[in-house]
């Protein structure tokens, strides 16, 4: 577990520090400069795990939490009074902010693979109507789209926050606003063509509406309504956030 590593190493590495420049230092040599190569140990096994984090692919957590230990080093460092001196080359070679810039695409990545994934189950469900929409506590029709849609939503809009950068959350709500324009898009174009297969005129007139498309729309219809709640709620719960 990367974070739990992570968040261990701050038990004990800079009490560690302190130990060597208050009872140490005084034990040795001056000339062994016992802090200062303590230190660099130190920084320069920190520097090789985080690459080592870095390149296994970590989830989004992991990321986020990797970003805000470095904030948190170089702090610490200043307070104990370590000269940036021997904190050389900086840790992942002072690219950290990239770290901010993966965990937005791989956020990023996980909407457009989770909705790919639900729009195919949803349209095939739309498409062959094999029985009766789902009915919700109220009695209506209604998909699974918006419930699993809203709640994806709000899942990686709460791990944007968590960033504490307006900048990640705002590119996070702006990929999720594409992806609900795509699918309200994808849901209006497949009504129309679901529509135009029982109406198109033929020798024999046109063929009557199948069973259970009406039943379909008014489960969509619903969803729409849902999933137009749910965007003012989340709208009303991010503005003061930002």
């Amino acid at each position: 577990d990367d974070v739990a590593f992570l968040d261990g190493m701050e038990q004990w590495m800079y009490g560690d520090i302190m130990v060597v420049q208050d009872e140490l230092e005084k034990l040795v040599p001056s000339d062994y400069n016992i802090v200062e190569f303590w230190v660099k140990a130190v920084h320069k096994n920190v520097d090789a795990s985080l690459k080592a984090i870095a390149t296994s692919e970590p989830e989004a957590r992991v990321l986020l939490r990797m970003h805000g230990w470095i904030k948190e080093y170089r702090t610490s460092m200043k307070q104990l009074g370590i000269p940036a001196a021997w904190l050389q080359p900086p840790l992942l070679d002072g690219k950290h902010q990239d770290l901010i810039e993966d965990y937005v695409l791989l956020i990023v990545e996980k909407i457009d693979k989770w909705t790919v994934n639900l729009m195919h189950t949803e349209t095939q469900d739309f498409t062959t109507r094999q029985g009766q929409p789902e009915v919700d506590e109220q009695g209506l029709y209604g998909l699974n789209y918006a419930v699993i849609m809203w709640e994806m939503m709000n899942q990686q809009v709460d791990l944007a926050a968590d960033s504490g950068q307006g900048a990640v959350l705002a590119r996070v709500v702006g990929e999720g606003c594409k992806v609900l324009l795509g699918t309200q898009s994808h849901w209006a174009q497949l009504m129309q063509t679901e529509y135009a297969r029982f109406t198109a005129p033929s020798a024999e007139g046109a063929p009557p509406v199948p069973v259970g498309l009406e039943d379909y729309v008014m489960a969509l219809t619903n969803d729409m309504l849902k999933s137009a709640d749910a965007a003012e709620n989340m709208l009303a719960r991010l503005e003061p956030l930002v």
